[in-house]
């Protein structure tokens, strides 16, 4: 049997992204924990865990309570898109000013 914390370390980084980005960027927020939804829908789950259930119902909680307070509609995409081309924008920018940050160093 496989560790029962283990699907939830696999949806880690798309909640901890959700949760930096609630204030500023519920869209965004709302589309990380969709995803984390979605990969955890696919984990094969031959004997389901208190804690994968759980995190299930917390997940789909949230993310109906966060769809009554936005406007989702067939462009969010576009916002998406827009937003990771931002941040891409400006990594590459740090990084082009010798300022890439932790990776930087420990590979020059």
């Amino acid at each position: 049997m496989a560790n029962e914390t283990e699907p939830a370390k696999l949806l880690l980084p798309y909640l901890q992204r959700a949760d930096e980005l609630q204030k500023q960027e519920s869209l965004v927020a709302y589309y990380c924990r969709l995803c984390a939804m979605e990969r955890r829908l696919k984990i094969p789950q031959n004997e389901p865990t208190k804690s994968t259930n759980s995190l299930r119902i917390s997940l789909m909680k949230q993310l109906e309570k966060d769809k009554k307070s936005l406007q989702l509609g067939l462009d969010d995409h576009l916002h998406l898109e827009g937003f990771a081309s931002n941040v891409y924008a400006k990594a590459d920018k740090q990084d082009r000013a010798g300022r890439a940050g932790i990776l930087q160093r420990h590979f020059m």
